[in-house]
């Protein structure tokens, strides 16, 4: 039986996209908290990590106003109970609301 690892990160500066981008490469969905984090780097994270998702063509779920789930192409996320959104990652890039953190 296969199983999936899935990363849990929380950014401490904006180099640790680089790591996050890296995880999705592998094939490895990752969960990323931006919770208090500075908004401007939390953006510039959000945007980097968007350009990866589009240049891998992954899929980007919201699970709460800032705590997301990036997934590669081959791995399908769901669950109703965590209301979970899917992004348009082609369309649009998260713009996270300054005022909430």
């Amino acid at each position: 039986k296969s199983s999936m690892e899935v990363n849990v990160v929380t950014p401490h500066t904006f180099n640790d996209s680089t790591e996050i981008c890296s995880t999705l490469l592998s094939g490895k969905p990752v969960i990323v908290n931006l919770e208090g984090f500075d908004p401007d780097e939390a953006q510039r994270i959000m945007d980097f990590i968007s350009g990866c998702l589009y240049a891998i063509d992954g899929k980007l779920h919201k699970i709460a106003k800032y705590i997301f789930i990036f997934s590669p192409k081959n791995v399908d996320v769901s669950g109703d109970s965590l209301n979970i959104e899917q992004e348009n990652i082609s369309n649009t890039v998260p713009v996270l609301n300054r005022d909430m953190f």
